[in-house]
C-alpha cells in the first residue's frame, strides 16, 4: 500500500513501504518516454505516421517530455515532435559527419 503526503507547496510526496515496489510512471523505462530519456544525446531516425503516410526526421535527441520529444539538427535548430505520432525509432551508434 502507498501513502501520499502533501507538503506546504501542494506537491505530493510518495512514501514507499520497505520492500514495496516503486510505482510505475511515464518516466519508467517500460514506457516509451522513459526509454527514450535513456537515449538523450544520441543520433536517431524517428518515423511518424501522419495520416496514411510514414515520414521521418533525424537528429540528436535533446529532450523528452510526457507527450513530445525534441530533436536537434546539425545547425542547432530544434524540432518538437509529437510522441503519439511516432511509430519507429532507430537509435544510431554514430552520428553522421556534421553532428
Amino acid at each position: 500500500m502507498f501513502y501520499g503526503t502533501y507538503g506546504k507547496d501542494s506537491q505530493a510526496a510518495m512514501r514507499i513501504p520497505d520492500g514495496g515496489p516503486a510505482p510505475e510512471t511515464i518516466e519508467s523505462e517500460p514506457y516509451v518516454p522513459g526509454y527514450l530519456a535513456t537515449q538523450i544525446g544520441k543520433y536517431m531516425r524517428v518515423e511518424f505516421m501522419i495520416g496514411p503516410t510514414l515520414t521521418d526526421r533525424t537528429g540528436i535527441l535533446d529532450k523528452v517530455g510526457a507527450s513530445y520529444i525534441i530533436l536537434r539538427a546539425p545547425n542547432g535548430d530544434l524540432l518538437v515532435c509529437d510522441l503519439f505520432s511516432i511509430k519507429f525509432v532507430s537509435v544510431m551508434r554514430q552520428a553522421p559527419q556534421g553532428f
